[in-house]
């Protein structure tokens, strides 16, 4: 993690962009290392080298995650796009950020009913990638949703009634 020293300067105000959004997960620091480096083998940054040093310039929010989740000597798997011009480096960027924004997040007046739901379930792995998650209580606290709503929508499963 230490070779990428910052988001590349010509995508510096796209990631303070992204910095400002709101995710559902306020704090990150829940994840688990072992399994953010798991997702990050699955999901690999964008970098480029310029003059010896290495710049992230795809999978920001991650690159952000990983900073705050992960040490410094962590070795992780990235994507090194060779003889990046300007123009690349922003399309590059430009991309990731706009289709994440559109192809990922789930409802935004529901999201966090929906994975609170979702949570009860999933076996336990979950414990394992969020371990400081024990009880859909906490979940929901984090979310910022009612844990009487997320209970209320869980659906039954047809033999079960």
């Amino acid at each position: 993690m230490d070779k990428i020293i910052a988001v590349h300067p010509e995508i510096k105000t796209l990631a303070i962009t992204q910095s400002n959004l709101e995710y559902l997960l306020d704090s990150v620091t829940v994840v688990n290392a072992d399994y953010l480096q798991q997702f990050l083998k699955l999901h690999p940054l964008t970098i480029v080298q310029e003059q010896g040093k290495y710049y992230c310039i795809g999978n920001l929010r991650l690159f952000q995650v990983a900073r705050t989740v992960l040490t410094a000597d962590t070795v992780i798997t990235c994507q090194l796009l060779k003889h990046p011009h300007s123009d690349n480096i922003r399309m590059v960027a430009m991309t990731d950020f706009y289709l994440s924004l559109l192809l990922f997040p789930l409802r935004s007046h529901d999201a966090g009913e929906q994975i609170s739901r979702l949570w009860s379930s999933l076996d336990d792995l979950k414990n394992q990638i969020m371990p400081g998650i024990k009880q859909l209580t906490t979940l929901s606290q984090l979310f910022g949703v009612n844990r009487k709503t997320a209970y209320l929508r869980r659906t039954k499963p047809d033999n079960k009634k």
